[in-house]
């Protein structure tokens, strides 16, 4: 069975590594509890990590807000013009593994249980400052939620599981996959058609809403952590583990092919419409890990490391959450809580956080 929670090119034991040169919070006894305490951000864009080493799992935007999920119940609300930062936790010691927010106030999280502890998805309807448990999953990782409104929505993990709901989390029903793959990723581009893919190359497809799945054929066996659709046609897949591997489809999945040449591993894949998009990838091995921006377009004709770009300095710590609002507009985030932010489409920055 595969033993992966979620990206396993990156995801090990963060305790080793931090952010060299960014800011490190000393924390007095009494502030053992920093991470409740909201702090405002110092920069535009999300924010940056408490300086802790954790996790950043999952990132998503609704309008002017922003919501960081991660490692044990971590939960960050932001403003995108970086004036209000909100530091919550869902009560449970459970990593986060993915958010998707259906509108600016009801949103979904999914989660990863420890020890003997299965998976749980959690809903909110104030935009994330209270949570309540709408389902206790029979598998130990849900590693990937989508919704297309408030009530209608899948998550994915563990097994070939896929469950959909078309109630807001009231019920759920088992989807059949005919896989037992560990499903890490979704895209619905629309209530009919849905795209989901895993460990072993998984690809997987439905045209009746989860009801029933097809397998497609990506040629790869490296595990793939990323699904993006900008229609029902349209789409990348990007995963692997021993090398980067990123395939595209322009005919609904009956044909994949390869993009990108000489690509680090990948975890994340997000586009802004059929041309422009990005993706992130991990260089070097645990510890060393050393984060990728890279920017695609001309619909994959083009591949741009961003990464020398990032101010202060490029990545030294592991990327694997991704949300592109626009081709101007992007966030990353991963290691040590670390989110990066662009707002030209061009340049990024570190988000940094004002000193409690």
């Amino acid at each position: 069975m595969d033993t992966v929670i979620r990206h396993s090119h990156c995801r090990r034991n963060p305790g080793s590594r931090r952010l060299s040169g960014k800011l490190i919070l000393l924390l007095a006894a009494g502030l053992a509890f920093l991470m409740l305490c909201p702090a405002l951000a110092g920069a535009g864009g999300p924010p940056q990590h408490r300086g802790v080493d954790a996790w950043l799992n999952g990132v998503d935007v609704v309008g002017d807000w922003g919501w960081s999920v991660g490692s044990s119940g971590l939960i960050v609300h932001w403003s995108r013009d970086g004036g209000t930062r909100e530091v919550w936790s869902l009560g449970v010691s459970d990593d986060i593994q993915a958010i998707d927010m259906a509108t600016a106030k009801v949103g979904y999280v999914v989660t990863a249980g420890k020890g003997s502890s299965k998976a749980v998805v959690f809903k909110t309807t104030d935009g994330g400052r209270h949570w309540s448990r709408k389902l206790t999953a029979a598998v130990d990782v849900l590693a990937a939620v989508k919704f297309r409104t408030p009530s209608l929505g899948w998550v994915a993990g563990r097994g070939g599981t896929v469950l959909k709901t078309t109630n807001g989390g009231k019920t759920w029903a088992k989807q059949q996959t005919k896989t037992t793959e560990t499903l890490y990723s979704l895209s619905f581009p629309s209530a009919k058609v849905g795209y989901a893919v895993g460990s072993g190359g998984a690809i997987l497809k439905t045209v009746n809403a989860g009801k029933t799945w097809s397998k497609q054929a990506g040629g790869t066996t490296e595990a793939l952590y990323g699904v993006d659709f900008v229609g029902t046609t349209i789409g990348w897949a990007v995963g692997g583990d021993a090398v980067g591997v990123c395939l595209n489809t322009i005919d609904g999945g009956k044909t994949w092919n390869p993009q990108g040449s000489d690509l680090p591993p990948l975890a994340a894949v997000d586009f802004a419409d059929a041309t422009t998009g990005w993706v992130l990838g991990n260089e070097g091995a645990w510890p060393n890990v050393y984060g990728k921006v890279i920017k695609v377009t001309a619909g994959g004709g083009t591949w741009t490391d961003q990464s020398a770009t990032v101010d202060p300095s490029p990545p030294d710590y592991g990327l694997i959450a991704l949300k592109v609002v626009d081709p101007q507009h992007a966030y990353a985030e991963g290691e040590s809580e670390a989110s990066l932010y662009t707002d030209d489409g061009v340049l990024w920055h570190l988000a940094h956080t004002a000193t409690p």
